[in-house]
């Protein structure tokens, strides 16, 4: 019951509000203060299926380009420095101390990337200001760096971030989007996406109770692949609808 609840509740993870308001107003420029960290917080809308989000402190900045299927996040604090890039088939992951990359096609890979994540200061800096920052979980920008959150917090060892992002969705009915113009229907985005983010979830389960407790780095494995895919999911649907993206909330 809890696989299988678990799967459904990721399918709904990007909601009607995730991408579109309602009417499908397009994402306007927004700048904000985070009351809970002080940090600055900046959106910027761009082309359909563009856009690019920024949490920054006097020490920290946390930066993500969505660019139609891939994101790209940079991460600096202080002369530490690290860059992650996430599509539906790969990652790439790039630190100052070393650089890895894996194919999802091949998930034995993804230990590499935990083995290069797992020591960057700034990686560990990024994962604790991503968990006191309050950001509204139904904006695209609050999503963006839940997938940020979840994969630092992996190769912690933590899954919190991980479990909420495959089950914190409330179900709905379908996604409130923009009707696209070209290409699939919505309908036919949306079901694709239901597919693959239920199959992903299911996965993780699997292979995170499949792995021996004691193997750490192996289920740390686990969790960092389901973060990497669910996002690369997303980046998919949000460009295969062409949909502007929603205004960003503080939580």
């Amino acid at each position: 019951m809890y696989r299988r609840t678990l799967g459904l509740l990721a399918a709904v993870w990007l909601t009607g509000g995730g991408l579109a308001e309602a009417g499908g107003t397009t994402l306007a420029n927004a700048r904000i203060v985070d009351p809970a960290t002080g940090a600055t917080i900046i959106t910027r809308g761009g082309a359909p299926g563009t856009a690019s989000f920024e949490i920054a402190t006097n020490r920290l900045t946390i930066h993500k380009d969505v660019l139609l299927g891939r994101s790209v996040t940079t991460i600096s604090a202080g002369g530490d420095r690290l860059a992650i890039t996430v599509d539906r088939t790969s990652v790439v992951v790039a630190t100052t101390a070393g650089a890895a990359s894996a194919t999802l096609a091949h998930p034995e890979g993804i230990e590499r990337i935990v083995s290069v994540l797992a020591p960057s200061r700034a990686a560990a800096e990024a994962a604790r200001l991503l968990d006191r920052v309050r950001l509204d979980p139904q904006t695209a920008a609050g999503q963006a760096f839940a997938f940020t959150k979840a994969l630092l917090q992996s190769v912690e060892g933590n899954r919190a971030a991980t479990l909420t992002l495959a089950s914190s969705a409330r179900p709905t009915e379908g996604a409130r989007i923009v009707e696209a113009r070209v290409g699939p229907s919505p309908g036919e985005c949306w079901d694709s996406y239901s597919r693959d983010a239920i199959r992903v979830a299911n996965e993780y389960i699997d292979c995170y109770n499949s792995t021996s407790w004691y193997d750490v780095l192996g289920r740390m494995g686990c969790g960092a692949l389901y973060d990497i895919q669910a996002e690369g999911d997303w980046l998919w649907y949000m460009n295969c609808v062409g949909s502007p993206l929603p205004q960003i909330r503080v939580g």
